[in-house]
């Protein structure tokens, strides 16, 4: 099996796989799209060998003034126990000024995504949690969050948590603050 990203259908698949009971294959990539702010993707096997693509998500990128959506999905993918797809971005969202710099441009420190499945094949986005920074975290790992049989999404961040706490972290030298967190977000 082979595919070819092209950067329009995105670019850069820095995580792994998750996969369903029909074998297709769910992805994300860093960056590309039509928005250049990355997708979430669906490959479906064919005869041959080949696989087929459709896009699940295409992130909007930014406005002039903020990132309101996710940015950069730098983590994979974990389904549910009803087949929702969960996922986390590097950036965007748009919460707090933590993670903008003292730039006037918000940014945000990334967010926490749900795609549910209509009947029809469609998949439906929505943000879960956008992260602020402080004690609550920033840019989420590049790893995927983790979702129990209550449907509780677990996963950690980069960066920010305890700000206070007098440690030297590496992120600390960039001015982000804190050792980052585990957070917990309940449905």
């Amino acid at each position: 099996m082979a595919f070819n990203f092209t950067g329009d259908n995105g670019w850069y698949p820095i995580a792994g796989l998750a996969i369903d009971a029909a074998d297709n294959l769910y992805g994300t990539t860093y960056s590309g799209g039509t928005n250049g702010a990355g997708v979430v993707f669906k490959m479906t096997p064919q005869a041959g060998g080949q696989l087929t693509e459709s896009l699940l998500h295409e992130f909007a990128g930014c406005t002039a003034t903020e990132c309101p959506d996710g940015l950069a999905p730098f983590g994979g993918l974990v389904f549910d126990a009803v087949g929702n797809l969960y996922g986390t971005t590097t950036l965007g969202g748009a919460a707090g000024t933590v993670c903008d710099q003292g730039s006037t441009f918000k940014v945000g420190c990334g967010v926490v995504f749900k795609l549910t499945p209509d009947p029809n094949g469609a998949w439906e986005y929505s943000i879960v949690y956008r992260f602020p920074g402080d004690a609550n975290g920033g840019y989420p790992t590049d790893d995927h969050v983790a979702v129990d049989l209550s449907g509780n999404i677990f996963g950690t961040t980069f960066v920010e948590g305890d700000v206070n706490n007098n440690s030297i972290c590496p992120q600390e030298v960039f001015g982000l603050g804190g050792c980052g967190v585990v957070f917990e977000l309940t449905p």
